[in-house]
């Protein structure tokens, strides 16, 4: 630690350490057009606000609620179970929010730092030592005020925060691309097998099922060519490798893909890996561009199972798949286009429906091939794909650098943190030293 770094408690650095609201909030839940968001623990994961699965309360309910109200630059902390400890902060631009049973800090400096802190590996050993309880476990609220954090002078603070958010804001301005990029990939897809505007359809004949011709736009036709039948007829299927934890391993042996690495709207992730070193057979192999499936849920949102991803070029030359999964093999359509079906059509909140299971939810792989689809001649799909698939290669050449990005910002963060990485030689914008200069009665 830097000689000249201060020692204070978070209750100095902050002007307000509370925790949202405690009991229930279920009664008041409301639609999203007329209510205001509530975060809670699940919406906590470090280092980002998720949204996906938010609760919405009424506007009375939120204005009941003042003392758990928040406001951009504030921490959140989750205070129990198992990812008690993970922290981000709150966005600009959100308007009004609330939030219930997780810790929230309300810095007096706005740079960014106290967050990064609660990130960094020195933060969250700060944390889980006010953490009690060996089950479900609780960060204790009450004497979370008296953390002792060390700090360097307002203007290092400020360099640190700059450094790291430098990193974090390419990332985001990566996922904002990669995002506009899917859009673009489902709704070109939506277009052509969907709405049945792909090239040329001006001059395709349309039929009904009892196979008289008919205009485009008559409920229920297809283009001539296309079939509707089962999907047994178009896939075939192979389980993932049932293993044990002894087998598993710390960053060695073979990438084994898992439920983790399934994003809950379908797309892969990169961060969810697991190291395997075991016996396998052939068919329990994936490799680049393979589509595999969450045939498991244990998510409380149950929004797992039916859901697919694309294994990405990330330099593997061979990966092994879970007993959770299962590798989608195309009989004749390419690869890329089964992927977009399995992706952007209805097919798997379809094949959600034949999961069952009271904890885990488990579709039965078999059950897959006995769905009515509609599949496309092949000469329309060799032109999609044609379309779809450099979209579908700048998406994991954009998520390749964010892990990088991401691998390098988590090397700097305890080395920026602890002080062990000096930033004495980085300059600040003028506006920004002067910001970080400005005198506070009660944070010198």
């Amino acid at each position: 630690m830097q000689n000249d770094w201060i020692e204070y408690t978070l209750g100095e650095l902050c002007e307000r350490v509370s925790v949202g609201h405690v009991g229930p909030t279920t009664e008041f839940f409301c639609e999203a057009f007329e209510g205001v968001p509530l975060i809670r623990s699940m919406n906590v994961k470090p280092g980002k606000l998720v949204t996906h699965n938010i609760a919405y309360v009424t506007k009375e309910f939120h204005r009941k609620l003042k003392k758990s109200q928040l406001k951009p630059h504030d921490i959140l902390i989750v205070r129990v179970g198992a990812n008690r400890g993970d922290c981000c902060v709150v966005p600009k631009g959100v308007g009004e929010i609330n939030c219930a049973n997780i810790v929230f800090a309300r810095p007096k400096d706005k740079s960014g730092y106290l967050g990064y802190f609660f990130r960094s590996p020195l933060g969250q050993g700060v944390l889980q030592s006010f953490s009690t309880g060996a089950a479900q476990g609780v960060i204790n609220t009450g004497s979370i005020e008296c953390i002792k954090i060390n700090c360097p002078s307002l203007s290092d603070q400020k360099k640190i925060a700059c450094i790291l958010s430098a990193y974090d804001d390419l990332i985001e301005n990566n996922n904002q691309l990669i995002q506009l990029l899917e859009d673009m990939a489902e709704g070109i897809y939506k277009e052509w097998f969907v709405r049945f505007r792909f090239p040329g359809y001006e001059q395709t004949k349309f039929f009904n099922k009892e196979g008289s011709e008919v205009v485009y736009g008559t409920k229920g036709a297809i283009p001539e060519g296309w079939q509707k039948s089962q999907l047994k007829n178009h896939i075939k299927y192979f389980r993932g490798k049932s293993y044990s934890s002894a087998e598993l391993r710390e960053n060695e042996g073979l990438a084994m893909l898992n439920l983790k690495n399934i994003n809950r709207q379908g797309g892969f992730r990169r961060d969810g890996l697991k190291y395997f070193e075991g016996k396998y057979n052939p068919n329990n192999e994936a490799y680049t561009g393979d589509i595999i499936m969450a045939v498991t849920d244990m998510t409380q949102e149950r929004e797992i199972v039916g859901r697919v991803a694309r294994v990405p070029d990330m330099g593997i030359d061979k990966f092994i798949i879970s007993m959770d999964l299962i590798r989608i093999e195309p009989l004749k359509l390419p690869k890329a286009f089964m992927y977009c079906f399995f992706r952007f059509s209805k097919i798997g909140f379809q094949l959600k429906e034949f999961a069952n299971g009271a904890n885990v939810l488990h579709l039965t792989p078999s059950l897959i091939g006995f769905q009515k689809v509609i599949m496309p001649d092949i000469k329309v799909c060799e032109s999609f794909v044609k379309i779809i698939e450099p979209i579908l290669t700048e998406i994991d050449f954009l998520n390749n650098k964010n892990q990088i990005l991401q691998d390098t910002r988590d090397l700097l963060l305890p080395r920026l943190i602890s002080g062990k990485l000096s930033v004495d030689h980085i300059g600040l914008p003028e506006k920004e030293l002067q910001m970080a200069a400005e005198p506070d009665e009660n944070y010198k």
